[in-house]
């Protein structure tokens, strides 16, 4: 995100710049690098919410695909006789 924000700031940044018609005072100076600070921040976060949005699209597709695993079936529902179940039991 601080990456995306830094390239957001030096585009708005050179944007403002283009358009100023006059020289800006301190106190304006001051508050425009404030205003680019908080649009460029705003920017970055946007970035890295899209960013996240694809991670979990890409999830929720690759979720689709997951095999459901079958329970271990029970000895004795399966129909095997007692005296099988009593020899095993017994070693």
């Amino acid at each position: 995100m601080s990456n995306r924000t830094k390239t957001h700031a030096t585009d708005i940044a050179a944007s403002t710049m283009k358009h100023l018609t006059s020289k800006p005072t301190p106190a304006e100076l001051a508050e425009i690098k404030q205003q680019i600070a908080m649009k460029a921040m705003l920017e970055g976060i946007n970035d890295s919410f899209l960013v996240s949005v694809g991670i979990a699209c890409i999830a929720l597709i690759l979720a689709f695909f997951i095999k459901r695993s079958k329970q271990a079936e029970d000895i004795q529902e399966q129909g095997t006789d007692n005296k099988v179940v009593n020899k095993l039991a017994e070693n």
